[in-house]
């Protein structure tokens, strides 16, 4: 499937896949005397993302502007294969750099590729390689937040979880990091002997046989509860790192549902998290609120650039609108999630998540694409399907 291009590197097999012709001689032009390289044997196609886990790699170039949603899914492919992948486009796109990173690439390129900065990339690479520096290999934390309670984050936290699973078909684990006022064993009729409080504690020595035995399924996904009697979360903060390290090396993706930036135990587990999804609603206290908290999370040293703010539950007639809210901020909403108030809460009521075809189902679902940067190419239907209509169009 794949011809070797060039000889003599410290990364032994390394894939370039580029349709685009200009990007691929300007990487392989970059690549000289550097690395050894191996291109598709019809480099105007992207292979499969199947095709990737067997070829051992070492290192992985996708070129991802010829057809976005393919080249992400190869990005995601070899990310889980454990391979680092640098992705490549013509121009640097702010939302096509994002959606790669979130994919998995470590490190992306435009043209023109500068030679120096092309080895700097590749030092770094073999240093988190040979260095044991897997953070980039491994799973994602999405810490999901609320300026303050009742701004629906739980709600939130539960649908992403669900809704990741069934979009990407990769493990997922739910954590409710709320020991005194946790509601994710409510909302979705969980009962567990074991809750998160066991976990935090046995955080230096988890395994998966462990593991197995704290945790609940729901619809797929692996969920931690909180402790049954309500506690305060005076957990020792050095504890939040073994507990995520162990997720990202599990799990794809594990949602966090954290109670705010309310002790130190909350945030040291948003300075781990990869996204920080702050929730608010378009209500002026809710603003207020939320302006609290971004003090707060900035006072701990977490940036007002690293939290993505979801406007909650929007009307925009009973509320401020998207500027405003930006304006009284400084900071942009991320998302925009609509209010449905019965369709929510029907669900709390049958314990399960939004009903399909909703708009919040919809905008929950491009939430999950936004996050994760991978947005699911829909299978091509066989022109079988299209027979019976067909013929009921010549009969008529």
């Amino acid at each position: 499937m794949f011809v070797e291009v060039q000889s003599d590197s410290s990364f032994r097999r390394v894939l370039l896949i580029s349709p685009d012709p200009e990007v691929r001689s300007a990487i392989l032009q970059a690549a000289e005397r550097r690395i050894d390289m191996l291109e598709s044997r019809t480099p105007q196609e992207y292979p499969e993302p199947s095709a990737i886990p067997g070829q051992l790699l070492d290192l992985c170039f996708v070129e991802v502007g010829t057809n976005i949603e393919r080249a992400l899914a190869l990005i995601r492919a070899a990310s889980d294969a454990s391979v680092p992948v640098i992705a490549l486009n013509r121009t640097a796109e702010s939302d096509l750099i994002l959606r790669s990173l979130r994919c998995g690439a470590v490190e992306f390129f435009s043209l023109p590729i500068d030679a120096d900065g092309f080895s700097e990339a590749l030092a770094r690479i073999a240093r988190r390689t040979h260095g044991g520096d897997s953070r980039a290999k491994t799973g994602r934390i999405w810490m999901i937040m609320p300026a303050k309670p009742n701004y629906g984050a739980t709600t939130i936290a539960c649908n992403v979880a669900v809704r990741v699973r069934k979009l990407e078909q990769r493990p997922v684990a739910l954590l409710d990091m709320d020991p005194l006022l946790g509601s994710v064993a409510f909302l979705l009729r969980l009962r567990s002997t074991f809750s998160v409080a066991d976990a935090i504690s046995g955080a230096s020595h988890l395994d998966r046989d462990l593991w197995r035995k704290l945790t609940v399924e729901h619809a797929g996904v692996d969920i931690l509860t909180a402790p049954e009697s309500p506690q305060n979360d005076h957990f020792d903060p050095a504890l939040a790192a073994p507990l995520l390290r162990f997720c990202r090396d599990n799990y794809a993706v594990t949602v966090l549902d954290s109670p705010g930036p309310a002790s130190p135990w909350q945030i040291a587990l948003a300075k781990e998290a990869d996204e920080l999804i702050l929730v608010t609603t378009n209500e002026l206290a809710a603003i207020h609120a939320c302006h609290r908290a971004l003090r707060t999370l900035e006072d701990s040293g977490i940036p007002r650039s690293r939290v993505r703010l979801i406007a909650n539950r929007y009307l925009r007639e009973n509320g401020l609108s998207e500027d405003a809210i930006e304006t009284g901020l400084k900071i942009g909403v991320f998302h925009i999630l609509p209010n449905d108030y019965e369709g929510v809460q029907a669900a709390i009521l049958e314990a399960r998540t939004v009903s399909s075809g909703t708009r919040l189902w919809r905008a929950l679902d491009q939430l999950c694409a936004r996050l994760s940067g991978f947005t699911q190419v829909p299978p091509k239907k066989s022109w079988i399907h299209s027979v019976p209509q067909l013929l009921k169009s010549r009969r008529a």
